[in-house]
């Protein structure tokens, strides 16, 4: 009887019908479930990424920020909603240094630009963008470069 129970069990388990986490009834879950997000307009991706489609300029990153910010040009004929940017940092030399991919939900009409910010790669405030300079006071700060690829764009159906 006891392995039957187990067994069924075991297979609750498998299909997710019964987890070991359950609270008790009556007692709040220690689990955060994440918020239902409804889908209210359908999106078309577009994986593949005309060059002169998404504009990237003005990369800006000085040495105690915490954000990188950037613009973004929707050079397409359709708004643009979200957007996949892969960013490589490289030192002056053209080694690299760190890589790092972002997801970006944007509202950028046609023809438009729109600033955006990032999270840093630079968490030790080490770094600045060559191109944003630094005070004489910061002799330890090392300059790096930037590549700016979007790897993804996506805009609405309906559009």
């Amino acid at each position: 009887m006891k392995r039957a129970v187990a067994i069924i069990l075991a297979a609750l388990v498998a299909l997710g019908v019964w987890s070991w986490n359950r609270p008790a009834p009556g007692k709040p879950s220690r689990v955060q479930k994440k918020p239902k997000v409804e889908q209210t307009a359908v999106a078309q991706l577009d994986t593949v990424v005309k060059p002169d489609s998404v504009r990237i300029s003005g990369f800006e990153k000085q040495l105690r920020a915490t954000r990188e910010t950037m613009f973004v040009t929707n050079r397409t004929q359709r708004p643009l909603e979200w957007l996949e940017i892969e960013v490589s940092y490289l030192d002056m030399k053209g080694r690299m240094l760190h890589k790092a991919t972002h997801s970006l939900t944007v509202d950028i009409p046609p023809g438009e630009s729109r600033l955006i910010d990032i999270p840093t790669f630079d968490r030790q405030n080490l770094f600045y963008y060559h191109r944003t300079g630094v005070s004489r006071r910061a002799l330890q700060a090392t300059p790096f470069k930037v590549a700016v690829e979007v790897l993804r764009i996506c805009h609405p159906l309906n559009d």
